[in-house]
């Protein structure tokens, strides 16, 4: 989540980057959500995707484990036939864009993560802990924009 925070193009949102479909519901791919692997690309996709799903004004929980239904609610919607590439192309160009917005209102001192991201550890019961320690890649991940 940390990741998603500091990439997000509208702020510290948990939105922006839902993956709780695939961490949590393992749909549609089942990803270990105490392991930094693969993190990256997850995420990429998940802000893509959502951002057109935003950009529809529907509820994003509706495609939670579904996003193969994103395609045709949009092709209705516009009247084009989308491709599930070029949905992600339209979703990257949509957090380009927003991304540039925010780089012209705001600077590196206000682009950060407190803290604690990197220093206090997180658990999910007694037997599950991650551990702090990957700051310096997600300090790096934000200056990528």
């Amino acid at each position: 989540m940390a990741l998603a925070y500091r990439t997000s193009s509208r702020g510290a949102c948990h939105l922006r980057a839902y993956h709780i479909s695939q961490e949590i519901l393992r749909k549609p791919v089942a990803t270990d959500r105490f392991s930094f692997d693969g993190k990256a690309r997850l995420i990429k996709i998940s802000e893509d995707t959502n951002a057109v799903v935003d950009s529809l004004s529907v509820c994003k929980f509706a495609f939670l484990a579904r996003p193969s239904r994103i395609r045709p609610v949009a092709g209705r919607a516009t009247g084009i036939a989308y491709t599930g590439q070029g949905l992600l192309k339209m979703g990257e160009e949509i957090i380009a864009r927003s991304g540039l917005q925010q780089v012209e209102r705001f600077g590196e001192k206000d682009d950060f993560l407190p803290e604690r991201f990197f220093t206090d550890e997180g658990s999910s019961g007694e037997d599950r802990c991650s551990r702090p320690g990957q700051g310096a890649v997600h300090r790096r991940a934000g200056t990528v924009l």
